[in-house]
This record gives structure tokens, sequence and C-alpha cells, in this order.
């Protein structure tokens, strides 16, 4: 059993996020609840969207892809979709925005490779 649960343990953690996001999202009223509560329903998306795009991109590799850096791609495309997402919801959201937001996540990108390239030749 504990095999079981260890092999599956990210799709077991994605059913749970996806039941509390359910749960989080019908129980609340975006225009009546705080910003605290609503800060609380981006951070249960992010991970939502996090666990997601590791599962895709595991599943990628597993039919053959060669994927060196899985965990780094899923944290920049998280955060380009959440903060998408979190302009959207306040109506702030324009293609120049999502241009803009791609060449920062593009650059992040290279330089946290950089960071661990260096990190390894040490």
């Amino acid at each position: 059993m504990n095999k079981i649960i260890s092999r599956y343990k990210l799709v077991l953690l994605l059913t749970l996020l996806l039941i509390l996001d359910g749960l989080f999202f019908g129980f609340t009223n975006p225009l009546d609840v705080s910003q605290i509560f609503l800060l609380i329903g981006f951070i249960l998306v992010g991970l939502t969207v996090y666990i997601l795009i590791l599962l895709l991109l595991r599943y990628l590799k597993y039919l053959g892809f060669k994927l060196k850096n899985e965990s780094r791609i899923s944290i920049i495309l998280t955060i380009v979709t959440v903060i998408a997402l979190a302009l959207e919801s306040i109506g702030q959201f324009s293609t120049i925005d999502l241009v803009t937001l791609l060449v920062f996540c593009l650059i992040l990108y290279v330089y946290l490779g950089a960071i661990s390239s260096s990190r390894r030749q040490k």
C-alpha cells in the first residue's frame, strides 16, 4: 500500500488540491470576502497549477521527451499562469502585459539556469 501511495503521491495531491479549490471557490464570493481570502485562493490555484504542470512534464518525460529541469519549467509556467489569472481577475490583462510577462519569465529562466550552472562548476 505504501508503494502505491508513494508512486501516485502527486496525483493524490492534485486530487486533494482540486477538491480544496472546489470547496474554497464554491463557498466564497469574491465580492464579499477580504483580501486575505483572495490571496489564499490565488495560492491554492498556484499550487494546483504547479502540480498539474509538473505531472504533465513528468508524463512528457515518460513518453521520451528530454527535459532537464522540469521543476524550474513548472515554476516559470506557474508564475505566468497565476499572474495572468490575477491580472485578468482585476480586469487589467492585455496582450502587452502577456508579452511583458513572458519576456520577464524567459529572463528569469535564463538567469536561474546561469545560477545553477555556476553552482555545478564550483
